[in-house]
């Protein structure tokens, strides 16, 4: 990419990658930090029409930015087996500090999928399929220790073969999840 201009990098994205591309003509962005966050947040919200409003949180930008890479995907799917309100329960929540707070728990009686590994397991959550009879899932994960979440990041982040794993699932009652 040496040698590269803004219009050359801007081409390339849009019909290169099919990416939306947008320019901020700002000298320091130290000085104009909240604008560029603002206008990249703006833009993000006409592509997305209006669902994504705030894709770069405040404080994002600074005055050792120079590009900014963003992605976004909204999804709005069913589950596959849907959780009632009313089986809504609250339950202890651990912070990385240590401290608990309650908080409500979506339950329910049925059997779900789990994976259990060394240290940690998975909950896979199903979505109703669609007409195009993709499948999607959602993956929780869950280190077995109160205090496991540091050593599980850092086990995610230090295997490159982490999210190459096959799920192998098995059918548990989701009471103790």
């Amino acid at each position: 990419m040496v040698g590269l201009d803004q219009d050359g990098f801007s081409h390339l994205g849009q019909n290169g990658f099919g990416l939306g591309v947008l320019a901020c003509q700002y000298g320091f962005w130290s000085e104009r930090a909240d604008e560029v966050a603002d206008e990249v947040n703006l833009w993000a919200e006409k592509q997305t029409n209006g669902l994504i409003k705030q894709l770069l949180p405040a404080n994002s930008v600074n005055n050792l930015t120079w590009l900014i890479f963003t992605n976004a995907i909204y999804f709005k799917g069913a589950w596959l087996e849907k959780f009632n309100r009313s089986s809504t329960a609250d339950a202890d929540f651990h912070l990385l500090d240590g401290s608990t707070v309650t908080v409500p728990f979506m339950t329910n009686g049925k059997t779900q999928f789990v994976c259990q590994y060394d240290g940690f397991k998975v909950l896979q959550l199903l979505y109703l399929q669609g007409k195009d009879h993709r499948e999607f899932a959602m993956y929780f994960y869950l280190p077995d220790k109160k205090d496991g979440l540091p050593c599980l990041v850092d086990k995610i982040r230090t295997t490159p073969t982490f999210s190459t794993v096959t799920f192998q699932a098995r059918k548990y009652e989701s009471g103790g999840f």
